[in-house]
């Protein structure tokens, strides 16, 4: 699967909003920084082998238990196969850990596998500091076509704002592949 750009995975989260659960909890920003974090906004497998799927990287068992308590029908092939599928099994995820721990912090621990996996424990903390600067960035969707030069300067500096956010989420990535070179701005 090809990786997907900032662009084009908010497109794709703010096309799904509709079917997102718990949307004022789990923002399409903290999605964002969940999908960077775990996936590089990639529609993969796990990679290794694992049990996970999607941008989300939600594992094989969590798929039935989220189907079971919402009445859905996902699976890791259809995830894989369909991206809308992919950030909707995600936020089901979330909506699920939200109800049994009534917290959005814990929900977010429980979704990385910080009880599991101490090692994992920070990571809802930078994904929650890259929520909230991509919150401060107020990204919006920009065509490529027709863009004035304030447009440009506009995403310029918000590409920089959200890098800089990405890279909260995940210190060890790089956000730049993120903002392919094809709007020709140097960011």
């Amino acid at each position: 699967m090809a990786q997907l750009s900032y662009d084009s995975m908010r497109n794709l989260i703010l096309d799904n909003f509709p079917f997102l659960r718990d949307a004022a909890v789990f923002t399409p920003e903290l999605l964002t920084a969940i999908f960077w974090e775990e996936s590089g906004f990639q529609n993969i497998p796990q990679m290794g082998g694992g049990p996970a799927v999607g941008f989300g990287q939600v594992e094989r068992a969590t798929i039935k238990m989220v189907n079971k308590a919402f009445n859905m029908n996902f699976t890791p092939e259809k995830i894989l196969a369909d991206d809308g599928l992919s950030v909707q099994i995600a936020s089901y995820t979330l909506s699920l850990l939200l109800r049994s721990t009534r917290n959005k912090l814990a929900a977010l621990n429980g979704y990385a596998g910080a009880s599991a996996n101490p090692a994992n424990a920070p990571i809802p903390g930078r994904w929650l500091e890259c929520e909230k600067q991509l919150l401060a960035v107020h990204a919006s969707d920009r065509s490529a076509d027709g863009t004035s030069a304030f447009e440009r300067l506009t995403y310029v500096l918000s590409a920089a704002a959200i890098k800089k956010a990405l890279k909260a989420a995940k210190p060890s990535s790089n956000p730049d592949v993120a903002f392919p070179s094809s709007r020709g701005i140097a960011i």
